[in-house]
C-alpha cells in the first residue's frame, strides 16, 4: 500500500521480478531538478512532469489534475497514489525515458465493508 484516502479507499503498486518501480524510483534519485528543463505553459491537465514532494523534498513523476488558483496545481504522484496541491514553480519537465513507464500505483478499495460516517465516533 502506497497511500490510503480513507478506511476503504487506498492505492497500491505492484512489487514483484516484472516490475518497473526500482528503475523508475532510482532514475528520479537521480533526476536534478535544478538542471532539469522547465515546463512548456500554459501547463494544462493530464500533463505529465516531475515535482517536488513536500513531505520529503524529493522529486517524483506527477499527472496534472487541475487548478488551484493562484499559481497553484493539483497533482497525483502517479507512481504512489497520493495526491497534493504544489506551486507550478515548482514542476520540471520529465526526461523523455521517465514517460515511457506506466504508472506504477493502482486505485484499490475493500469491498463489503461498512465504515462509521466521519462525523460518527465508533461506539456513538
Amino acid at each position: 500500500m502506497t497511500d490510503m484516502v480513507d478506511a476503504t479507499s487506498f492505492s497500491v503498486r505492484k512489487v514483484d521480478s516484472t516490475s518497473q518501480h526500482k528503475r523508475i524510483d532510482d532514475a528520479m534519485e537521480a533526476f536534478d531538478g535544478d538542471s532539469a528543463e522547465d515546463i512548456q505553459r500554459p501547463i494544462m491537465k493530464g500533463t505529465l512532469c516531475a515535482a517536488l514532494f513536500s513531505a520529503d523534498n524529493m522529486w517524483y513523476r506527477v499527472k496534472v489534475l487541475g487548478s488551484a488558483g493562484r499559481g497553484e496545481l493539483k497533482v497525483s504522484f502517479i507512481d504512489y497514489g497520493n495526491k497534493e496541491t504544489v506551486s507550478e514553480n515548482t514542476l520540471r519537465k520529465l526526461p523523455v525515458h521517465l514517460l515511457a513507464f506506466k504508472p506504477q500505483a493502482m486505485d484499490a478499495s475493500l469491498a463489503f465493508i461498512r465504515t462509521p460516517r466521519l462525523d460518527r465516533t465508533m461506539g456513538a
